[in-house]
């Protein structure tokens, strides 16, 4: 309830075109951002895919209520093609009389293959011997660093600490005396094991509230809807059977579902990032709370980090500070 509490604040005209602008400056920066990695990463530009993504509406008043988002996107100059049902049924014929029109969203990318993505990414580090895999139970400030405690012992300390832990990061500010409205969208996914890919790029049937993404090796990913609960809640079957019987009738399968899991997505209640130093400990730099859009913000979310590092962080990041909720939390 504070968490809805939060977002409701967050639900006006004037603060939502706000938010929509400090997340549209970080989006419009998402290529330049991979870019550095990707030259090092040669495997993992071999992944993304650029035939955009779509969504298609299902009904007349669904594609009528979002003309406001599309005037929006238009205003914060974000590319999009506004399709008629033969344009669209021609990009994707699995869609063909379910739908009555949609938007292409041009460039956009996806990726077959998310896993193998991050571990070509990651690739380089691991070789040098800088990744080392563990769980952090205790992060404390002190005079000459960052203390760091783990599970299996470990200690550490820090000069810097990047914290970027997800849905968990609250629980780790909060050691430092800061506590942050960090909440999660619990989202849930279901794969498909088919003979031959069905669509060519993500697919959103919007009314639905999920996507439709191919993968690499004929697999088939309807991921989405939006659950609010604890990290702790167990996994809710009815969500799992609402994703399997709407995607039944648009796609024509019989095959079973092959996986299905559950993610978390830390969501502050503006659906806007934190990424800055911590107002407890500025060594502290944090990096969470990027919603459905953790991957496809992670390479100018580093870039920011690294200036924050180096000390010539920009002005309009203090935007993106959790010290924008100070005054609901203190």
């Amino acid at each position: 309830m504070p968490w809805l509490l939060r977002f409701l604040g967050q639900c006006t005209p004037v603060r939502a075109r706000t938010n929509a602008e400090a997340l549209a400056r970080l989006l419009s920066q998402t290529y330049t951002g991979y870019e550095p990695l990707l030259e090092d990463a040669p495997k993992a530009r071999a992944m993304i895919n650029n035939n955009g993504c779509l969504y298609a509406y299902t009904t007349d008043a669904g594609f009528k209520g979002a003309q406001a988002d599309i005037t929006l996107r238009r205003e914060l100059g974000v590319a999009q093609e506004v399709l008629d049902p033969r344009a669209l049924e021609s990009l994707e014929p699995m869609m063909t009389g379910k739908t009555v029109g949609g938007v292409l969203f041009p460039e956009s990318c996806h990726l077959q293959n998310v896993q193998g993505f991050i571990q070509a990414l990651a690739e380089p580090l691991i070789n040098d011997g800088s990744v080392i895999k563990t769980k952090v139970s205790k992060l404390q400030s002190r005079d000459d660093g960052i203390f760091i405690e783990c599970s299996d012992g470990q200690q550490w300390l820090a000069d810097r600490v990047v914290l970027a832990a997800g849905a968990w990061s609250a629980q780790l500010t909060a050691q430092l005396g800061e506590r942050i409205p960090l909440g999660t969208e619990r989202g849930y996914h279901i794969e498909f094991d088919l003979d031959e890919p069905l669509f060519t790029r993500p697919t959103c049937p919007v009314e639905n509230g999920f996507y439709l993404s191919p993968l690499s090796g004929g697999r088939l990913r309807a991921a989405g809807t939006v659950e609010l609960a604890a990290l702790r809640d167990p996994l809710n079957p009815a969500r799992i059977r609402y994703i399997e019987e709407r995607v039944r009738k648009i796609v024509d399968t019989d095959k079973p579902v092959a996986r299905t899991w559950l993610g978390f997505r830390p969501t502050m209640p503006d659906c806007v990032p934190v990424i800055g130093p911590s107002r407890k400990d500025p060594r502290v730099i944090h990096a969470f709370g990027h919603q459905h859009l953790g991957i496809t913000l992670a390479g100018i979310t580093g870039q920011l980090v690294s200036a924050c590092v180096r000390g010539q962080a920009p002005d309009w990041l203090n935007a993106y500070s959790a010290a924008r909720y100070r005054r609901l939390f203190n």
